[in-house]
């Protein structure tokens, strides 16, 4: 099991268990159950969208030259205010 993925289950599925309602484990399988139906749902989109997104990619070199500097930008821009971010929290700037 991913770590990740057990934490969330530790961490948030009990706020939404109702111990007045009946039995805590029925309820934390429904709710485990749920989860892991809607994220395998969207790993299956994601999964199926990407193979046509790549393949649209692949007959357009323009739109992938493009994708990779915007992407590029968006990620440097994010480095770049987390640095500062970290700087201004050590008392750096």
């Amino acid at each position: 099991m991913n770590p990740k993925l057990a934490m969330i289950f530790l961490s948030l599925l009990p706020q939404f268990i109702n111990y007045q309602e009946g039995s805590v484990l029925r309820q934390s399988l429904v709710l485990g159950s749920s989860l892991i139906v809607a994220f395998a749902s969207v790993d299956g989109f994601v999964a199926v969208c990407s193979g046509g997104m790549a393949t649209f990619l692949s007959s357009r070199p323009g739109l992938l030259l493009a994708q990779r500097w915007i992407m590029g930008i968006i990620l440097f821009a994010l480095g770049a205010h987390m640095t500062l971010d970290a700087l201004k929290l050590g008392g750096i700037y």
